[in-house]
């Protein structure tokens, strides 16, 4: 009798929950450890996740954006060099008021100051779209004419009483033209790396056919990429 209470008060209903816990605890952590032991030479699935299409979709992805970002770099390139070929077209556009050829160079350069700082920027795709242009334009026009006016104020002191630059108001409608000119080659070196671009994403696309996220993520940016060139083109 003293032998079968010791053994019932050992064995409380508190005390035996608690061991079926830690038993069932013990048998879920050796099911899991079986499981991926077993799976590890067939693509190591954990649950739904197959890690190994995971590794492929962040690798894709990621040279899809390495191969996008090149475009990028050679728009930015591309745009650099043609707005430096456009020096001559500023000089000749200045040549009716007889200046100096070293005057001539020093206001083409600073006219196409701000062009650059604009390439660096690079938001091309959304600031020169139909709605955009106009007050894009403005804003590099006014960017010209602060650099106009410091070499015209600079222009009065008596080592330079020989050049004779005009009033800002006369030559806007000068600038305002090659600026003009520009902006129709950065929209078209802008379409072009956005359909160059959309390419590669269709190119791409296959490869995300069973991954209904990222698959979403390529279709988004050829979205996107199409508003910008019909937004450009407009």
């Amino acid at each position: 009798m003293e032998i079968f209470d010791v053994v019932s008060t050992r064995t409380s209903p508190v005390n035996l929950t608690i061991t079926i816990i830690f038993l069932a605890f013990i048998v879920i952590i050796v099911t899991r450890t079986v499981r991926f032991i077993f799976t590890t030479s067939k693509g190591i699935k954990i649950g739904p996740i197959d890690i190994k299409k995971e590794q492929d979709g962040i690798s894709n992805l990621y040279y899809m954006d390495c191969e996008n970002d090149s475009y990028d770099m050679n728009l930015s390139r591309t745009l650099r060099d043609k707005t430096n070929s456009m020096r001559g077209r500023f000089m000749n556009r200045f040549q009716d008021w007889n200046l100096c050829v070293m005057t001539l160079k020093c206001l083409a350069s600073a006219c196409r100051s701000p062009l650059y700082h604009s390439i660096d920027n690079n938001h091309f795709a959304t600031e020169l779209s139909a709605d955009n242009r106009d007050i894009y334009k403005a804003h590099i026009i006014i960017q010209i004419k602060d650099e106009y006016e410091t070499i015209y104020y600079g222009s009065q002191r008596l080592n330079c009483a020989q050049e004779k630059l005009e009033d800002w108001e006369k030559i806007k409608p000068v600038i305002e033209s090659v600026i003009d000119e520009w902006i129709v080659m950065v929209i078209k070196e802008t379409v072009k790396c956005c359909r160059t671009k959309i390419e590669t994403y269709k190119k791409f696309l296959p490869e995300f056919e069973d991954d209904k996220y990222r698959k979403s993520i390529v279709n988004k940016q050829i979205e996107k990429n199409e508003g910008y060139i019909t937004a450009l083109l407009s």
